[in-house]
C-alpha cells in the first residue's frame, strides 16, 4: 500500500482560500457531516465546513451507505445559506462535481468524468460522490441552507465485497499519493470561482460522459437502456431511448448505471 499522506490540516486546507470560507472543523469520527452539518446549520455563517477523517454512516444519493474508512478519504460538508434559491439548487449540482473534477485533474491529471448528476467517475470506477440537501422555511419556498456533502476515495487500496466492481480511489490510478489537504483547498478555490460565474454548463460538458455513452436509467417506474445525448441549461440529462425518441431525466426522480 502507498504511504498515506499528514492527517487533514485546517491551515493547509484554506491556505489563500477566499475568505467565504470562514471557518472550518475537522473532526476525528462522526455518523455524518451532512447530518451534523444540517443539526447545527443555525448555528453557523455561509461559508462553515465540517470535515471528519471517517464517517460510521456517511451516505450519498438513495439513501445508500458512503464507505468512509479513517484517514483514506475526504468527508466534506459545506454550509451555504444563498439569498437566490430560484437556481441555486440546480447551479450547485453543476458547480459542485466540476470544482472537485478540476481539482483533481489539477493534481493528478486524471481525466475524471462527471456521471450526471454529480458522481465523479475514472475508468468505470467511482472515484467521488456528492449529496446535497436543502431546507426551506416551513409553508414558503425561502431557502433556509443548503448542505452540500462530498465524499472522495483518495488513499484507499481495499473495498467492501460489494463495492469492489463499482468503486475505486484517486491513489489506484496514480504513481504519487494525492494530499487530502491539497486536494479539498484546490476544490475550494474552483468552488468559490464557479460559484460566482453567470455561465457553468460549457464547464460541466467539459467532464460529463460523451455523447452516445449507453447507460441504463432507473426509475421507481421502469428500467430501460438508452444513450446519453446532451445536457439542458437547467442541468437536466438529455437522453436517446432506444427507438430514438429523445427524453429530459430530473435528478431527483432518475439514476443511471452506466453500462
Amino acid at each position: 500500500m502507498k504511504t498515506q499522506l499528514p492527517r487533514l490540516n485546517s491551515e493547509k486546507i484554506l491556505k489563500d482560500c477566499p475568505t467565504f470560507f470562514h471557518r472550518i472543523e475537522i473532526v476525528e469520527s462522526i455518523d455524518s457531516t451532512n447530518t451534523r452539518c444540517k443539526q447545527e446549520a443555525t448555528l453557523h455563517n455561509e461559508g462553515y465546513l465540517l470535515v471528519a477523517e471517517s464517517q460510521t454512516s456517511g451516505r450519498g444519493r438513495w439513501n445508500r451507505v458512503f464507505n468512509s474508512p479513517a484517514y483514506t478519504g475526504l468527508y466534506v460538508s459545506l454550509l451555504l445559506k444563498p439569498k437566490d434559491s430560484s437556481t441555486i439548487l440546480n447551479k450547485l449540482s453543476l458547480i459542485t462535481p466540476c470544482a472537485m473534477a478540476k481539482a483533481i485533474v489539477e493534481l493528478t491529471q486524471l481525466k475524471v468524468q462527471i456521471k450526471w448528476p454529480n458522481d465523479l467517475w475514472f475508468n468505470g470506477k467511482k472515484l467521488a460522490g456528492i449529496l446535497i440537501e436543502s431546507s426551506f422555511k416551513p409553508n414558503s419556498d425561502i431557502l433556509e441552507y443548503v448542505v452540500i456533502g462530498i465524499g472522495v476515495n483518495v488513499h484507499q487500496q481495499d473495498f467492501p465485497t460489494e463495492l469492489k466492481d463499482i468503486a475505486a480511489s484517486i491513489e489506484n490510478f496514480t504513481e504519487y499519493p494525492c494530499d487530502r489537504n491539497l486536494l479539498l483547498n484546490a476544490f475550494l478555490k474552483h468552488f468559490y470561482i464557479l460559484l460566482n460565474q453567470s455561465a457553468i454548463i460549457d464547464d460541466y460538458k467539459t467532464f460529463m460522459m460523451p455523447k452516445g455513452t449507453p447507460i441504463k436509467v432507473i426509475s421507481t417506474q421502469e428500467h430501460y437502456h438508452a444513450l446519453i445525448e446532451d445536457i439542458d441549461n437547467q442541468g437536466h440529462l438529455i437522453i436517446k431511448k432506444e427507438d430514438n425518441t429523445l427524453v429530459t431525466l430530473i435528478s431527483e426522480e432518475i439514476r443511471i448505471r452506466p453500462l
